[in-house]
């Protein structure tokens, strides 16, 4: 039969170096055990943070599917179900710390931007409904860069390693 126990029992992990009285194997074992913990907590953190960015970002997708054209009453056409397809084939790129940074906006010259930011630094892919794939990074002190890019699965890797590289540099 189990024994139960009348108080309940806690494990009190230092939180501070003063805390941390700890010493020999013993300490080294708990700073060890409190290192797994935290390593743990934050790692959950961001994949469940990133399973909801994801929900949110497909979401996104769902609605622009329902797009028609002249969705901007300036008659801006909807963005084509291959650009969707290409945009959600993208967002399985993205790592969790990108989807703190994305937005999907639908085109007014037909498709979906897939928009990035952090401070002042900005970047899109946008995805156009005549295939065409570009990129685009700025912020306010210099010229913005701009390149071509194909619908293939490398470009789109290439086009997110240089958004990368220049929005969280």
């Amino acid at each position: 039969m189990p024994m139960l126990l009348e108080e309940p029992v806690t494990t009190i992990l230092p939180s501070s170096p003063e805390n941390d009285t700890a010493i020999g194997t013993a300490g080294d074992l708990l700073r060890g055990y409190e290192d797994e913990v935290r390593e743990s907590v934050i790692k959950e953190a961001i994949y469940w943070k990133a399973k909801v960015l994801i929900g949110r970002l497909q979401e996104k997708i769902r609605q622009f599917r329902e797009l028609r054209d002249g969705w901007d009453s300036y008659g801006a056409p909807a963005p084509q179900p291959s650009t969707i397809e290409n945009v959600g084939k993208v967002l399985a790129l993205l790592e969790p710390f990108d989807l703190l940074h994305t937005k999907l906006i639908p085109s007014a010259e037909g498709g979906v931007a897939v928009f990035f930011s952090n401070g002042t630094k900005r970047a899109y892919l946008e995805f156009q409904n005549s295939g065409d794939v570009v990129l685009a990074m700025y912020d306010r002190q210099s010229e913005p860069e701009v390149i071509e890019l194909t619908e293939s699965d490398a470009d789109k890797t290439r086009g997110l390693e240089l958004i990368r590289n220049y929005v969280f540099s």
